[in-house]
């Protein structure tokens, strides 16, 4: 990775695992305790976010969740606090980065937004459920998407396959979907793709990537991989660029 896109990842990075704030924490069904934060005009939505370790740095030795040892997670979709019931509709940045532990992760269907690497640097989940009322967001394969399948929202850093061919569908790939992957060797990108964006492929070791014909927009350090092969369509635009 060059030295800008390197210093652009360790800033977001850093942000991410500094910025965080929670108001309480509560145990779900399985008794993983979870920390959320207050947020809406109305005070009754949360934003899930981590607790952070002792460790302070972002590296993998680190862990957001020092005491989760569960290896499958369900979302609730509401929790209890000092008598009051908070919908949970968010997830905050980094919230599992270095969970080493984390195998699945089971979305409800309040939840509406996900912040970039909630699930991936450095953690150990393999596969994302979504549940089929929630109207934003879809799983494919283990993969979470929108719920249109027009955007690629997380490939799951601990994923078993080597291989895999996206659905024809996705236009774009959102920012840090593909992170630090462990298991992928060879990807196929569909035809409906139409852009990559900022970091949304970066410090990932593969054999083979394939761009095909119709992706034109390759914003700006999107790409950032180690290959033994890259196929281009003719019509890919702009640059990828190797660590």
């Amino acid at each position: 990775m060059n030295m800008k896109k390197s210093i652009f990842l360790f800033v977001i990075l850093a942000f991410a695992l500094n910025a965080y704030a929670y108001d309480f924490m509560v145990a779900n069904e399985d008794g993983a305790e979870l920390c959320y934060q207050i947020i809406g005009t109305d005070r009754t939505e949360v934003r899930l976010t981590h607790e952070r370790g002792s460790n302070s740095g972002w590296d993998s030795t680190s862990v957001n969740y020092p005491n989760l040892r569960v290896e499958v997670l369900r979302i609730p979709e509401t929790v209890v606090y000092d008598n009051k019931s908070y919908v949970v509709t968010a997830i905050d940045y980094s919230t599992f980065s270095c969970v080493k532990t984390l195998k699945k992760v089971i979305l409800p269907k309040t939840v509406k937004s996900i912040f970039p690497f909630a699930f991936n640097y450095y953690s150990g989940i393999e596969e994302i459920v979504v549940d089929e009322e929630n109207s934003v967001y879809t799983a494919k394969d283990g993969i979470l998407y929108s719920k249109d399948m027009k955007r690629l929202c997380c490939y799951p850093p601990c994923k078993k396959d080597s291989i895999y061919i996206i659905p024809e569908g996705p236009q774009t790939v959102e920012m840090c979907a593909f992170l630090l992957l462990r298991n992928l060797r060879d990807i196929t990108f569909p035809l409906s793709l139409k852009e990559m964006e900022n970091l949304a492929m970066v410090d990932t070791v593969i054999r083979r990537a394939v761009f095909q014909d119709s992706v034109r927009i390759l914003d700006y350090g999107s790409v950032s991989l180690m290959a033994d092969e890259i196929v281009l369509g003719n019509q890919v635009g702009h640059l990828i660029s190797h660590l």
